[in-house]
């Protein structure tokens, strides 16, 4: 029976199909960039000035091209602007279907993003970050960052004075990559012994045990607080990461 099965299966395929839209929105007056999606990936970066420019991919898979654009036609998404939010959802009706997001806009653009079961990725923005996702993925980032994480965070951080840094991680791993000298208040909590591993920025003075790591420069200007779940902590120099 498995053997009479098997071209069954290669006859019937398996079909992916992906539809593209693009929307151009006013950045003007705009200071929030706000998305909520069940499933799917969203690209943020700040590149233009002035406007948005809004790539949607709806996506599906199915055994055949009915099951698939079935799946795909069930997807909803949306993107508009108004008083100062920029406003983006994706929801996915069907099984192995989603929507993802590539939004290029202004770098201080404040983002408020939750995204249920896929991953985010942040590009040189200034305006502060609240992320909810499977995995976060950022490079050139400053302002306050709020990351949260099913799996692992993954990001590079150019903070100014007065920044807040929380990140999240409850199963998998946390790099976070700061200049060297910073004026920094770094504490770090992990659930398992010895999954914390620190590159001295040039602090004045560190410490810690199993689980806990605690370290000061200068007057503490920028405020870290890291909680890893039962991954891993990397503390690494901003410019040993790849951009």
């Amino acid at each position: 029976m498995v053997i009479l099965g098997l071209p069954l299966l290669m006859l019937s395929g398996c079909v992916d199909l992906v539809v593209t839209h693009t929307v151009d929105l006013p950045a003007s007056g705009v200071e929030t960039l706000r998305l909520r999606a069940d499933r799917g990936n969203m690209d943020l970066w700040g590149v233009t000035e002035g406007r948005f420019e809004v790539e949607v991919k709806s996506w599906s898979s199915g055994s055949g091209d009915t099951r698939a654009n079935e799946r795909e036609a069930a997807n909803d998404w949306g993107a508009l602007v108004y008083d100062d939010v920029l406003e983006l959802w994706g929801l996915s009706r069907a099984a192995f279907s989603g929507v993802n997001f590539t939004v290029r806009g202004p770098t201080a653009v404040t983002t408020d993003v939750v995204v249920l079961n896929g991953e985010v990725d942040l590009w040189n923005l200034t305006g502060g970050n609240t992320v909810t996702a499977t995995h976060i993925y950022g490079r050139d980032l400053s302002g306050d960052l709020d990351l949260f994480a099913d799996e692992s965070v993954d990001v590079q951080v150019f903070p100014k004075d007065g920044d807040v840094i929380e990140l999240y991680a409850t199963h998998g791993d946390i790099t976070l990559g700061l200049p060297d000298g910073g004026e920094y208040d770094i504490e770090v909590f992990t659930k398992r012994a010895k999954d914390i591993q620190i590159t001295n920025l040039s602090f004045d003075s560190y410490g810690g045990e199993p689980g806990y790591f605690r370290s000061t420069t200068g007057e503490g200007k920028v405020h870290i607080r890291v909680f890893a779940g039962r991954g891993n902590f990397y503390l690494v120099d901003s410019g040993s990461l790849a951009r």
